[in-house]
């Protein structure tokens, strides 16, 4: 996948969004990461966090529909045409460590 750096080296401005997938049956770990969560890794210290027309859409998806495969991934978006910027997905051990991690690769990029 072809990186747009130099949007990603001058985005300023971000909308930021968190989701989950889950099994209807799971009874625990079944909410999005909180945003909260986002917030305290220092995100809001790169981007003013917009609720219109932002340079970039910074998406965290949580996967744990099913057992021993869950995953935690980050996708950035071009908010013009919504062209893939950045993704990586991890295994989910530990949320807020995989949470941190996958935000530092996409801060070094």
């Amino acid at each position: 996948m072809a990186q747009d750096t130099k949007l990603l080296g001058t985005a300023r401005t971000m909308v930021l969004k968190s989701d989950v997938v889950y099994n209807k049956n799971r009874k625990t770990d079944s909410a999005a990461v909180p945003l909260s969560r986002i917030y305290r890794t220092g995100i809001l210290k790169l981007f003013r966090e917009v609720e219109t027309n932002p340079d970039i859409i910074v998406k965290l998806h949580k996967d744990v529909f099913l057992l021993d495969s869950e995953t935690i991934s980050i996708t950035v978006f071009n908010a013009e045409d919504n062209s893939v910027l950045f993704s990586e997905e991890r295994k989910l051990v530990d949320k807020i460590t995989m949470l941190i991690a996958l935000l530092y690769i996409f801060w070094i990029k």
